[in-house]
């Protein structure tokens, strides 16, 4: 990693991406800087049996089996599947197929209208201008303490806008889901494969620019992504945050530069937990 690259500029690399085939091209090019240089085509089996069985149960639904197809049990089968959701999972450099252990998530294929934790959370009356108050459901935390969707009433639409479950009520995480994968990889990927360190005090990133997202919303927090030369910082504002302030960088060298624009020393460092 000898090319420095300065993420306080990552917004404008956002805004710039304005398609979905642009967001993926970012997705890859975001990986690659951090190490991962991904082509991989094997898939997930059982996403790939799942996708092969809603097609077959589409063009014959009387061949549903409550025995053998129990993750279609809450699937409409009436409700396209989001272009960009089969696009990511087709990705040759999807990291969430290469290593599921970089996310910390389950996978939900074929979207489910039923809530894994058991808790029904209704979307907001009015937050799309639609009557219909259903989620399609496309991942869950690893404890089901939150779920990732999309409205029932956008499964049409290529690339609807992601939504988390959060404070009892289904909010805007993403604006489309292209944007929520590579969101999902900015928060997890460089905590794995790059230099991590959290400060003696707190202390907020404001000479850092914000890299463009929605707030981080998971597990009752509220994190904002800061970007400086090789490093990102992870801001949570939400209260009582145990960690309000958080930095992975590409490298040791990039730690320090962080720690010298804020102010701040490390109480704590650590190496890549994954080797690229």
């Amino acid at each position: 990693m000898t090319t420095v690259i300065d993420y306080g500029s990552f917004r404008a690399r956002l805004d710039a991406a304005k398609t979905t085939d642009a967001r993926w091209r970012l997705l890859n090019a975001f990986q690659r800087e951090w190490g991962l240089d991904i082509e991989d085509e094997s898939g997930i089996g059982w996403i790939d049996d799942n996708r092969e069985r809603l097609d077959e149960l589409r063009d014959d639904p009387s061949s549903y089996d409550e025995d053998e197809d129990d993750d279609f049990e809450h699937v409409d089968l009436a409700l396209e599947v989001p272009g960009a959701l089969d696009e990511w999972w087709s990705l040759p450099f999807n990291s969430f197929v290469a290593n599921p252990r970089f996310y910390w998530t389950h996978p939900i294929y074929p979207p489910s209208l039923e809530a894994g934790g058991g808790d029904e959370i209704d979307l907001t009356p009015g937050l799309f201008g639609t009557t219909d108050l259903r989620v399609c459901r496309f991942m869950a935390e690893y404890q089901y303490c939150n779920e990732w969707g999309y409205a029932a009433a956008h499964a049409d639409l290529s690339d609807p806008p992601a939504l988390v479950t959060a404070d009892e009520r289904w909010r805007v995480q993403a604006r489309s889901l292209s944007e929520f994968f590579l969101l999902m990889a900015v928060v997890r990927l460089p905590r794995y494969v790059g230099w991590t360190a959290v400060p003696d005090r707190a202390a907020a990133p404001d000479p850092l620019p914000a890299l463009g997202f929605l707030p981080w919303r998971e597990l009752g927090g509220n994190v904002t992504v800061h970007g400086a030369p090789d490093a990102l910082v992870y801001h949570d504002t939400a209260d009582g945050s145990e960690q309000p302030l958080a930095v992975a960088a590409r490298t040791r060298e990039a730690l320090d530069g962080v720690a010298a624009r804020l102010g701040v020393t490390w109480k704590e460092t650590a190496p890549p937990r994954h080797a690229t």
